[in-house]
This record gives structure tokens, sequence and C-alpha cells, in this order.
């Protein structure tokens, strides 16, 4: 259960907590966390007003300078990850807005781990047209074969297969 307060322009999502709290009271709220969404739209927010362009480093974990790094962070510590977003890949199109991504790239991806159907939809959605995707992995897998599937039946354009464990296309 969750409430919401508007605090001045702010709307503030609070969520119980439950337990001994001071004065007695059997349930006390506090400001909720985030969520995925207003993460990433506060880091895209801040790139733009900055002039930059929105890049996304799925599996990133800072190798891009000033990317959007979406990683559920199942290996790498998130306390050294800038501009973080944590959640899996295949969230990307619950992510951004539709057509507001300007790349989307990945380095080091260990091979056969995402759902290459399910996150090229999402990239798709959330491309902006002309937008690039640049894929890298950690040794080969069956993903290259799936990626370029997904990329012909999503009509990515100009789709470049420079390796097993490399790929590209334009939205």
């Amino acid at each position: 259960s969750q409430s919401l307060l508007r605090s001045g322009q702010d709307i503030l999502r609070l969520v119980p907590i439950t337990g001994p709290v001071p004065g007695g009271r059997e349930i006390a709220w506090t400001k909720a966390a985030p969520t995925a969404r207003e993460t990433s739209d506060s880091l895209a927010a801040r790139l733009r007003s900055a002039g930059q362009r929105v890049v996304v480093n799925i599996g990133g974990t800072g190798e891009v300078v000033n990317a959007i790094n979406v990683n559920p962070h199942l290996i790498a510590p998130d306390a050294w990850i800038p501009s973080l977003v944590r959640v899996h890949a295949e969230r990307l199109g619950e992510l951004f807005p539709p057509d507001s991504v300007d790349t989307i790239l990945s380095y080091r991806l260990p091979p056969n781990t995402l759902n290459w159907s399910v996150v090229l939809q999402g990239a798709h959605k959330v491309l902006k047209p002309g937008a690039p995707i640049t894929l890298r992995f950690q040794g080969a897998g069956n993903d290259a074969r799936a990626i370029l599937l997904s990329f012909q039946h999503l009509r990515f354009r100009h789709v470049k297969n420079l390796s097993a464990s490399e790929l590209e296309a334009i939205k």
C-alpha cells in the first residue's frame, strides 16, 4: 500500500512502515525510494539539460562516460556504478518514453543471459528514429542469431553482424 502527498510542486510517494515507531503508533509513513522509471527519467532529464545525448548502456558498469547504466547489479556492487537504473534489460521499454533515447549499447555482456526478443522490442520502442544500437558480448553463445532474427522482425535497418559477438543496427 502507498499514499501520495503533494509537497510544493512535487508529489511524494509514501509507503507504510510498521512496527514500533516513535509516538507509539502502529503505522508510520516514509518517502518511498524512486521507481526505476523515475530514476531513468531523472537521469535522462539531467543529460538533456546539460545538452548531452541520452545513451543507455545495457549491463553497464560505468565504462561509458555519461551513459545511463541499466543493470540489475547481480555481480557488480551498485555503489560504484554511476547513473545506475537497477533493473533487468528486459524492462528497457518501460524505462523511457517512446522515441526518447539517442543510443543503446552494451559491452562485455555475458552470453545467453537476456531474452533478446523482449530487450529489442523495448529498445525499438524507446530509440529515436535513426538511432543506433550496438551490442557486444564476452565470448560466444546463441545471442547473435537471436538478435539478428529480432532485428529483422522489428525492421531495424542497416543491420551489421560484425562478428559472432558484435552486432549493430539502426532503428
